[in-house]
């Protein structure tokens, strides 16, 4: 899981939020950091800089909390989480010691800054949210102190790497180069070639047969098994069930409030500092300035960052969703004093609810009683199944008493294809139905397994074959099939080879009475060219020079003959960008390949040493 947040997530402050916990494994081997501190209650110590137990112990159970909530302390510890944590803790720890050294800081600013440009706090508008910011930092347990802190070491750790990796350059002679041809677009002539198995006439029986002797493999039979299968689906009650209007009207009025469409409200907020602050600004907006003038003014917020619009009390705080819809519409709220600071609000719009009519929904709402009644049913099926197994009754008895589906399955190879390679339909192609008729013991019965949509199976394996050869006449169609559709693919490829050595292109594909078709522009992946192999054509096209031909295999029913026809440099203001990002992404690749090497080499100018027993010993006997 660990891991994959630190793949998963690329912004700096985002690794500092989260405080992955991987790294410290590939820079130290987990020897070399956990020897004992001189200081039982310090869990770390880098060089000046020590960790409590205490500050161990509280991240940690942050973490198991919102990581492995189904895990107590202990179990936690006992895979490896805390050894994680100290490891992580203890790089962070490595880079706030190098940035003391040379004294690199970061102001509250410049954190505000970060803060407001990472995508994981901004709407679908990309504008900066406030509440999603809180209601963030209140589901990981923190505060905005905590999150200013992390977000301080982030910008201190990738100044630290920026100026150590700094000195790797990439030439941008050769990232201009690749630009160039990035941007540039091709321009084609091209022709499409059906390849058409039903012109090829049916082998005669010794070429078949010769052919066959060559390619029989082709047509093994699979390894399968013999599957009586019993099967509880909602889908083979429903039609058993009858609603009633009226039934359908009681559940209506029952979830007329679930049905409905929620209030909604568009507001305008500010977040001060304290009660002081707050009542000032509210002195002002009741003097008659404006809300946005004076949120500017005191808290430098534009008119978007205090803008909130089409926001349901479900989208709210419980404590500030109370305010913001008990306020009347153009009336600034009194303060509000929060942990995150004091609030003042001011409604500018307001949508009322809206409950759906029961006659355009009873359609709906009956199909979704009717539903539920069927999954009620397969729960009450399988008990009565289950205990009819447990009375020692066959497979297909018990299925008889709980009114399952019996399916037999003659043949399921593990990949779910029949014998013959046909991909089987219905239970049978269920990864877990597949994945349990190859592991249960031939003969056995299983129990019910439950497989997706509320669809429970039990089945028997009666049987398996393995996997053999099989003879012509078992498989003639088949193999008849096969060897028109060779025949066609060769016949079209000759064809196709034929246009690319025409004297006269344009006259070759008249004379098979093909449409020659120009392309527009396009680039080297494909974009521009409206078709369903672009890709392919596009990869062909650059591979050639103007008034070269070549030949695309699509791998469907079609070939296509290209000619290059022109090539078309890109402009100048497309290379230029093309040039920075490449020079940009090869800086942050550097800047992460060297992070791991420059905590590891920070080792040698502060000793760092942990003491995990002393965070785990706070822990122990915490079960919740």
């Amino acid at each position: 899981m660990l891991q994959t947040l630190r793949n998963g997530t690329k912004s700096n402050l985002m690794r500092a939020f989260l405080m992955v916990l991987v790294v410290g494994f590939g820079m130290w081997g987990i020897g070399d950091i956990f020897r004992s501190s001189p200081n039982d209650e310090d869990a770390i110590t880098v060089g000046d800089i020590t960790i409590t137990a205490q500050e161990v112990a509280v991240y940690f159970d942050q973490t198991r909390r919102y990581y492995y909530p189904n895990l107590n302390n202990n179990e936690a510890v006992s895979i490896g989480l805390m050894e994680q944590i100290i490891a992580e803790m203890a790089e962070r720890a490595l880079f706030d010691a190098e940035a003391n050294r040379l004294g690199v800081t970061v102001t509250r600013d410049m954190a505000k800054d970060a803060i407001r440009r990472n995508p994981m706090f901004m709407d679908e508008t990309g504008q900066f949210n406030p509440l999603l910011f809180r209601d963030i930092l209140a589901s990981r347990g923190m505060t905005e102190n905590d999150l200013v802190a992390s977000i301080g070491y982030a910008e201190r750790r990738n100044q630290i790497i920026a100026a150590i990796a700094s000195g790797a350059e990439y030439s941008p002679g050769l990232a201009r180069s690749m630009a160039e041809w990035l941007a540039q677009k091709r321009v084609i002539s091209y022709a499409e070639l059906l390849i058409d198995p039903d012109k090829i006439d049916d082998p005669a029986n010794d070429i078949l047969s010769a052919w066959y002797a060559d390619n029989a493999g082709m047509f093994d039979a699979p390894a399968t098994r013999q599957i009586v299968a019993a099967v509880l689906s909602p889908d083979d009650f429903i039609n058993e069930i009858n609603i009633t209007d009226d039934e359908v009207k009681n559940i209506y009025e029952e979830r007329k409030d679930a049905l409905s469409i929620p209030e909604r409200r568009n507001f305008y907020q500010m977040v001060l500092a304290d009660l002081d602050q707050a009542n000032d600004a509210l002195s002002r907006l009741e003097s008659g300035e404006d809300f946005a003038s004076v949120a500017n003014d005191m808290l430098g917020d534009s008119e978007e960052d205090i803008t909130f619009t089409n926001i349901a009390r479900d989208d709210l705080p419980d404590d500030l969703a109370n305010i913001v819809f008990a306020a009347d519409a153009n009336q600034v709220t009194a303060p509000a004093e929060t942990s995150f600071g004091v609030y003042l609000f001011i409604v500018n719009d307001i949508s009322p609810a809206e409950v759906p009519m029961f006659s355009d929904i009873k359609a709906t709402l009956a199909d979704e009683i009717r539903n539920e009644k069927a999954i009620n049913m397969v729960y009450d099926s399988i008990q009565i199944f289950e205990a009819s197994q447990d009375a020692g009754a066959t497979l297909e008895e018990a299925a008889a008493e709980a009114g399952a589906k019996l399916l037999s399955i003659p043949a399921l190879s593990k990949t779910g294809r029949d014998i013959d390679g046909e991909w089987l339909d219905g239970i049978a192609s269920s990864t877990a139905f597949r994945s349990t008729a190859w592991q249960q013991n031939i003969g056995v019965p299983s129990m019910l397994i439950t497989d997706e949509n509320n669809t429970f199976f039990a089945i028997r394996v009666d049987s398996e074959t393995d996997i053999r050869a099989r003879q012509l006449d078992e498989v003639r169609a088949a193999a008849i099939t096969t060897w028109k559709q060779e025949q066609a693919i060769s016949t079209t490829r000759a064809t196709a080879e034929s246009l690319i050595a025409a004297t006269d292109y344009q006259a070759a594909v008249a004379d098979l009475d093909l449409e020659l078709m120009t392309s527009p522009e396009f680039l080297q992946n494909g974009s521009g060219l409206d078709h369903e192999a672009a890709s392919l054509m596009a990869s062909a096209s650059f591979a050639i020079n103007i008034g070269d031909r070549t030949l695309v295999e699509t791998g469907d029913n079609k070939m296509i003959v290209l000619k290059m026809d022109a090539i078309i440099d890109g402009d100048e203001e497309s290379i230029g960008l093309r040039s920075e990002q490449m020079m940009a992404e090869f800086a942050d690749h550097m800047a992460t390949d060297s992070e791991a090497a420059i905590a590891s080499g920070l080792q040698s100018i502060h000793s760092v040493t942990a003491n995990p027993n002393a965070a785990i010993r706070l822990l122990v006997g915490s079960t919740n």
